[in-house]
């Protein structure tokens, strides 16, 4: 979200909520799928998002949306602020702020080489020699 901040944005969530959480959520992920010696996927995909999270009269509520415009993430917070007043007719546990402490921070996952360091076609590569060491023949009793 380079063009957004974060704390503008909250400044203008002007709802009856306890406590609100914006958080933004980055995923590449890549298919190689080798079945019977034979390739069957080989593509990249990459999503982007936001999550809302809101606490309201001791009840979270949750709204995640791939569009991260302003106005998209008023209506998610106003959704998720509904789901925790929905929520807070039947509470199981009453939450407070203590819930959720402030984090800042980001993730990624471990890798030894990023997926853009090994073309394609040495990844099939790779994947056909796993699959023939793999391979059972069915005829060995």
């Amino acid at each position: 979200m380079s063009d957004l901040n974060l704390n503008d944005i909250i400044s203008k969530i002007d709802l009856p909520i306890d406590w609100i959480g914006l958080r933004e959520v980055k995923e590449k992920t890549t298919y190689r799928i080798i079945r019977d010696g034979n390739p069957q996927a080989n593509m990249k995909n990459s999503s982007n998002g936001i999550m809302v999270e809101v606490l309201v009269d001791g009840q979270f509520g949750y709204f995640g949306s791939r569009n991260m415009d302003l106005d998209s993430i008023l209506k998610g917070a106003n959704k998720a602020m509904l789901q925790a007043k929905e929520a807070a007719k039947n509470p199981v546990f009453n939450f407070s702020k203590d819930a959720r402490p402030v984090t800042k921070g980001s993730f990624d996952s471990p890798y030894l080489k990023s997926v853009d360091e090994v073309s394609p076609g040495k990844l099939n590569e790779v994947l056909l020699k796993a699959y023939n060491q793999l391979k059972v023949n069915d005829n060995i009793v």
